[in-house]
């Protein structure tokens, strides 16, 4: 039986080879996840204000308009030129 004080600490080494350091861009939206409902495909996006909003379809943006939602991807248009956001940190 394992006991509460059974438990070691874990290392600072052990600590940064588990850790994924990933740069995160304040300045433009950030995909933080997708998901599918009853509704539809939705994205929570992390605006450069700091609000997360709940995106669909149809929504904007900025000037630009989301044409899609997949899983870990937003598509977006602005000015006939396609734009695609994902969820940083995450394989391709």
């Amino acid at each position: 039986m394992t006991h509460a004080d059974d438990t070691t600490e874990t290392t600072f080494r052990t600590k940064m080879a588990a850790t994924e350091f990933v740069a995160l861009s304040v300045a433009r939206p950030l995909l933080v996840g997708t998901f599918i409902g009853p509704d539809g495909c939705k994205a929570l996006v992390r605006m450069p204000s700091g609000d997360i909003r709940t995106m669909r379809a149809g929504d904007r943006i900025g000037q630009a308009t989301v044409t899609s939602i997949t899983e870990g991807r937003l598509r977006l248009t602005l000015r006939d030129h396609d734009y695609e956001i994902t969820i940083p940190g995450r394989p391709s």
